[in-house]
C-alpha cells in the first residue's frame, strides 16, 4: 500500500506543460510547378486583415497579387496575418535540416482551417486556385497540380478530434 501511495505522489508531481497535444496540419505538395519562386497560401472565408510581418523579404509584386485576391470572400490566410497559423508562403523555414522547400508548404497550429482552398502565384504573377477542400483529419497531405488547379487530399488515418 505504501508503494502505491508513493507511486501516486510521484506521478502527481510530474509537471504538465501547456500546448503539448497534437496540432492540425496541412502539408501541400506542388506538382507541375513552373521554374522560379512560387508563393503558396491557404484561402479561407474571413474578413480579418493584418499586415504580413517582414514584408520586405518577399517579392512585392507576387505578394501584392496574393493580398489583392478576394473572390467571394475567400482571402489568403498567412498573407493577411491570420493569428495562430504557422507556415511560410515561400517555403523557407528556420529548420536547418530543410531550409528551403521549393515544392512543399506546411501550414499548422490552431488556425489551420477545416474548409479551405489553395492559392499559388508564380514569378509572372499568374494565380492558380484550387477548388474547396475539407480537412477531416488532424493532418492532411494535399497534392496540388499547378498546371490544372486540381488539388486532392491523400488518404490519412488520424481522425479529427
Amino acid at each position: 500500500m505504501k508503494k502505491l501511495l508513493i507511486l501516486l505522489i510521484v506521478c502527481l508531481t510530474i509537471p504538465a506543460h501547456a500546448d503539448m497535444g497534437p496540432k492540425p496540419q496541412i502539408t501541400v505538395f506542388l506538382e507541375n510547378a513552373p521554374r522560379g519562386e512560387i508563393y503558396v497560401d491557404l484561402l479561407q472565408e474571413f474578413s480579418f486583415s493584418k499586415p504580413l510581418k517582414n514584408r520586405d523579404k518577399y517579392d512585392q509584386q507576387m505578394l501584392e497579387a496574393l493580398e489583392a485576391y478576394d473572390t467571394d470572400g475567400w482571402r489568403p490566410m498567412l498573407t493577411n496575418g491570420v493569428p495562430l497559423l504557422f507556415g511560410t508562403i515561400d517555403g523557407r523555414t528556420t529548420d536547418t535540416r530543410t531550409y528551403y522547400r521549393k515544392n512543399e508548404r506546411v501550414f499548422s497550429y490552431f488556425s489551420t482551417p477545416e474548409r479551405f482552398k489553395i492559392i499559388a502565384v508564380d514569378e509572372k504573377c499568374k494565380i492558380v486556385v484550387s477548388d474547396i477542400l475539407e480537412r477531416k483529419t488532424m493532418h492532411v497531405t494535399v497534392r496540388f497540380d499547378m498546371a490544372t488547379g486540381k488539388a486532392q487530399i491523400e488518404d490519412s488515418w488520424d481522425p479529427l478530434w
